[in-house]
């Protein structure tokens, strides 16, 4: 079937694909961060 875009669930699916992508994309950097400020210091 196909995925209607003024339904709610569409807006709740973009926004949560959203959060996961950025979450992704910022974890590495938030968990190597005091790893790294370990070495450097």
């Amino acid at each position: 079937g196909t995925l209607r875009t003024d339904k709610p669930l569409f807006s709740g699916l973009l926004v949560g694909t959203i959060m996961i992508v950025a979450g992704l994309t910022y974890f590495p950097a938030l968990a190597l961060g005091p790893l790294a400020e370990g070495l450097a210091s």
